[in-house]
């Protein structure tokens, strides 16, 4: 059976807190936990900036900033979707939605849906792949940030 085409990307991690503290975690630590294969600065140590004004970039350490991004939506703790176009152009973005969803005493699942905007759905179609390796390095990296936290 075949994919149907322009099937979005979707991964998700439990992370062992309520949702506040795990959106939290991910928006204002984004740069203590974001992988450093992912960093687009070429930067271990860059400062990654995810910002509720709308804006999202790297700043690498002579200052330099490459826009990943623009937050379209800030919900906390519920939600945040971004459009995603890391040193790209901005024409045209991919779409990406964040949820953060409370799951009993097992903490918070982050579900993150990576999928096409009407603009670029055969392009997003090629890159795919690339995307779903990108988020689960991503969201490993927050499960990882989550277990800390249990030693905070």
């Amino acid at each position: 059976m075949m994919a149907a085409a322009h099937a979005p990307v979707t991964r998700s991690v439990m992370l062992p807190c309520p949702p506040a503290r795990a959106c939290e975690v991910f928006t204002g630590r984004i740069s203590a936990w974001w992988p450093p294969a992912r960093r687009h600065t070429g930067e271990a140590d860059s400062t990654i900036v995810l910002s509720a004004v709308g804006r999202f970039f790297a700043r690498g350490r002579a200052g330099t900033e490459i826009e990943l991004g623009a937050v379209l939506a800030w919900e906390p703790p519920a939600r945040l979707v971004l459009d995603w176009d890391p040193g790209t152009d901005r024409e045209p973005p991919t779409r990406v939605e964040i949820r953060f969803t409370a799951e009993g005493a097992a903490g918070t699942r982050v579900s993150i849906v990576h999928g096409p905007t009407p603009a670029n759905a055969d392009l997003f179609d090629a890159r795919a792949p690339r995307y779903d390796a990108s988020g689960a390095l991503v969201l490993a990296a927050l499960e990882d940030a989550g277990r800390a936290l249990n030693n905070e």
